[in-house]
């Protein structure tokens, strides 16, 4: 019997890129989806998934690419993902290839130009926005120079008076964080170590999004994201850092300097 690896709202996640998560981490299990939509004549969706591979999908009556299409119309619900519980059934080997080519027209029309940009942008520029429920930026690791000390912008420094220097002052003291709350992400989209404002739904749209962007890295050839910002228009902002095989998640109030924020962290 599985144990529930994922969960959350599809609000959060989205449907495609929440299809896309087992088949990135190449997990065996069950992704159930269930709809909260009162007019919805069959409200729970099932799909199978073989090492990564989505072979079974069902919908009521409704089986493979019918069950697909059907619950990909939904709006609202909640879903789960049972790992490694074993496959039994009939395979459907049309399946797979149909939510490849989903996913694949998806990040044509949202996420193409982006990701072009993502990979020639120039030194300073604003990072370009990542295929999420809000805007989003993911910094691909820049490559060093061959030898010699990384080049840095030049900074205006102003001249400096012919006067005595100023007394000794007393050292700042360390900055306050801004951060609503913080934890730690672990490989299987699970928070640990949280404090503050942050809930499992925004550990499960962090999770979400460094899967996007590790999966539009590779296909730019540029590696996988260091670091993830969330930035919506609602009351706060999220952002991520790799950290090993883990990830560090800060909550932060908007027009939070979240790169501050995370190297606190």
């Amino acid at each position: 019997m599985g144990t529930a690896a994922l969960s959350g709202n599809i609000n959060a996640v989205g449907l495609l890129e929440l299809m896309r998560i087992p088949m990135t981490t190449k997990r065996t299990g069950t992704l159930i989806v269930i709809c909260e939509d009162a007019d919805a004549v069959d409200a729970e969706a099932r799909f199978q998934y073989d090492n990564g591979m989505l072979v079974s999908g069902s919908l009521g009556a409704l089986t493979g690419e019918e069950a697909l299409r059907r619950m990909l119309t939904w709006r609202d619900g909640e879903f789960e993902f049972i790992a490694d519980a074993p496959f039994e059934g009939e395979r459907d080997p049309r399946l797979h290839p149909v939510v490849l080519s989903e996913l694949k027209n998806w990040y044509a029309a949202r996420a193409g130009v982006s990701a072009s940009a993502a990979g020639s942008r120039p030194a300073g520029s604003p990072s370009p926005s990542a295929p999420a429920m809000a805007p989003t930026s993911a910094r691909a690791p820049v490559a060093k120079p061959p030898s010699g000390p990384v080049s840095a912008i030049p900074r205006y420094q102003p001249a400096r008076a012919a006067t005595p220097p100023p007394a000794p002052v007393s050292a700042p003291s360390a900055p306050i964080s801004s951060a609503l709350g913080g934890g730690i992400l672990d490989t299987r989209g699970n928070l640990r170590d949280v404090s503050g404002q942050l809930s499992p739904r925004d550990g499960a749209l962090v999770f979400a999004a460094l899967q996007i962007g590790a999966a539009i890295g590779k296909d730019m050839g540029v590696g996988n994201p260091h670091s993830i910002e969330i930035r919506g228009k609602g009351p706060r902002w999220l952002a991520a850092a790799v950290r090993g095989e883990a990830a560090v998640v800060v909550a932060c109030p908007p027009d939070t300097d979240l790169t501050d924020e995370l190297a606190r962290r």
